[in-house]
């Protein structure tokens, strides 16, 4: 249990401070969790075969492609100038 908190709690400190991206955070969290131990590779995964998650992950490739070619709506682009 402590182990778990403290992935937990190291997961939730690098997410905050943004400073690796979250992706690699969670996934890094996710081998710990199973390199400990605390979950089995197929309890791990089966995360990502639910629908909802498939979709999320098509959300961002889709976003993704249209931040990268151009074909956002121009607002999108100023507020990304602006940051």
């Amino acid at each position: 249990m402590l182990t778990t908190l403290l992935i937990l709690g190291v997961s939730a400190v690098l997410f905050v401070q943004g400073r690796i991206r979250s992706d690699l955070v969670a996934l890094c969290s996710l081998l710990c969790l199973i390199v400990f131990g605390i979950l089995s590779p197929e309890q791990a995964l089966s995360g990502f075969s639910n629908s909802i998650v498939v979709m999320m992950v098509g959300l961002f490739v889709a976003g993704g492609f249209l931040r990268f070619s151009g074909t956002g709506p121009r607002p999108y682009h100023r507020h990304v100038r602006l940051s």
